[in-house]
């Protein structure tokens, strides 16, 4: 937890208390902790390497945007090579594609019908590629472009 609180001051980010980290076990974004038990009794909980790992990305993805959805962050982190059990990852890329479907699409239908058989001209290209906007930074950091017209 000192090492998350660090990194968290250090980027000016919330800091990471005792619920917060709860949350993220409950959550599937971090490992959980494993019990060892103490000569003499009792016990304590240890943190893998990959929990830390995955805690300071959380913090890192949490100081670029403090309100990102737990479903992102763990799509986020499973593209990033940390283990996300797959049926979350499964449930939140669709969740994700949904909310990207109703936040972007249906906010803006492509108007072409599709039934008409009729092709679309350039000029139609040019006016639905400038009314759906700039490309979504996820795929221009993929390497992902539109393509353009040349008339």
């Amino acid at each position: 937890m000192e090492v998350l609180n660090a990194e968290a001051r250090f980027l000016g980010a919330p800091a990471v208390s005792d619920r917060v980290l709860e949350d993220w076990f409950y959550e599937d974004l971090l490992p959980r902790p494993t019990e060892k038990g103490l000569p003499g009794g009792g016990s304590e909980w240890r943190y893998s390497s990959a929990a830390l790992e995955a805690g300071l990305e959380i913090v890192r993805l949490k100081s670029s945007n403090p309100i990102r959805r737990n479903s992102a962050l763990r799509v986020r982190l499973w593209l990033l090579d940390f283990f996300i059990p797959p049926r979350r990852i499964a449930e939140d890329l669709q969740s994700e594609f949904a909310r990207l479907l109703g936040r972007h699409f249906f906010r803006n239908p492509f108007r072409y019908d599709a039934e008409s058989g009729e092709d679309v001209s350039d000029r139609e290209k040019d006016r639905e590629r400038r009314r759906a906007g700039p490309l979504d930074p996820a795929f221009v950091d993929a390497g992902w472009e539109l393509p353009v017209t040349t008339s």
